[in-house]
């Protein structure tokens, strides 16, 4: 972040993306949540197409999400987009240093 900050002109934002593991570990994912773990905004919960779920997502995993999540499913890629275009717009120009927990009205 030190480093990133050096090159930053113009009012311009540093937006880290992490993982809600951070904030709501699993066990069997502690590297996964470790590699996650440096001062991020946007805590996304589980992405469809992205993180552990790169190669696809088994149907137990659609189906655990489905039951406790109210929108019923997992994130897209677009999702975390949005909230990464919304900190680096004007909109958020009064917001500094918060977690943005992106988890689709889920406890995470």
């Amino acid at each position: 972040m030190q480093q990133a900050a050096r090159h930053v002109a113009d009012n311009g934002r540093i937006i880290d993306v992490g993982s809600s593991s951070i904030a709501y570990p699993l066990p069997g994912y502690a590297l996964y949540g470790g590699s996650k773990i440096a001062g991020q905004p946007i805590l996304p919960t589980a992405i469809e197409g992205a993180g552990v779920f790169t190669n696809g997502v088994p149907d137990e995993v659609r189906g655990f999400i489905k039951s406790f999540r109210p929108m019923q499913r997992m994130r897209k890629v677009e999702d975390v987009a949005n909230a990464a275009e919304y900190l680096a717009s004007d909109l958020s120009a009064f917001v500094s240093g918060q977690h943005l927990l992106a988890s689709g009205g889920a406890p995470a």
